[in-house]
């Protein structure tokens, strides 16, 4: 038996799951992808079905992770697109299969630095050590150096289902009779991530709406209870006028 692994929206840390378990977008996460292996045994086979724009590279450093060390056989199958940090995740697979209008991109890591010329310093020392630990995953998949994949990730590199096979990147198009659940994405914005300032006034709306909706509920509660005690008192009023 075969166990579908989806890898889909975006890729985000577990912290930030709620937000998108609110806006009912599709998210992937470590955590929602563990609790789909821990139902199964580790012997079992898995297919990773991937359509997505990346997100998060520790979090898909983490699921690339618990994905290669999952004994069964693992099969990764980019049914649209895997871009960014979900093009490591593809490479996870034992095989890696592709969808013929599937999409591999790869690039260089980015990241939002502030502060000194240390801390500067610090955030550019992370990225580059980054992208030489994605550019040794893709290397060893496709047995190309590590120089030509780091000057392929530069310019930020789409690769269709035949260049994705001719790099070495993946082993083979889906068939025919293979169906994949393919899904175009009307815009490839290869930053989808909310902000954290979009985070907390999302946050603080949630908090007003709950607390608005706690003050409805109190209001219609009085009035359910201003409305009960009228009743008793006009049924009394009733009862003791019968007994006139």
């Amino acid at each position: 038996m075969t166990t579908v692994v989806p890898i889909k929206g975006v890729v985000i840390s577990n912290d930030d799951s709620w937000i998108y378990d609110y806006l009912e977008m599709d998210y992937t996460s470590p955590k929602k992808v563990q609790a789909v292996l821990n139902t199964i045994k580790s012997s079992d086979e898995i297919e990773v079905e991937i359509n997505s724009v990346g997100g998060d590279v520790d979090s898909a450093s983490e699921i690339y992770t618990a994905l290669t060390e999952h004994t069964g056989n693992v099969i990764t199958k980019v049914v649209g697109l895997a871009a960014s940090s979900a093009s490591i995740i593809a490479m996870a697979g034992d095989t890696i299969k592709i969808s013929p209008v599937g999409q591999l991109m790869i690039h260089r890591a980015s990241a939002v630095v502030g502060g000194n010329s240390d801390n500067i310093e610090t955030g550019l020392n992370m990225l580059n050590s980054t992208d030489n630990a994605i550019a040794k995953i893709y290397a060893e998949k496709s047995g190309r150096s590590i120089d030509e994949i780091m000057e392929l990730m530069k310019s930020e590199t789409f690769l269709n289902a035949d260049e994705s096979i001719e790099l070495g990147l993946a082993d083979s198009i889906i068939g025919e009779n293979e169906k994949s659940s393919l899904q175009m994405t009307a815009s490839l914005n290869l930053t989808p991530r909310i902000s954290n300032n979009a985070k907390a006034r999302l946050k603080l709306a949630i908090e007003n709406k709950q607390n608005k909706e706690n003050e409805a509920t109190h209001q219609d509660d009085k009035k359910s209870n201003d409305m009960s005690l009228l009743n008793a008192q006009i049924e009394y009023l009733e009862l003791k006028g019968s007994e006139l």
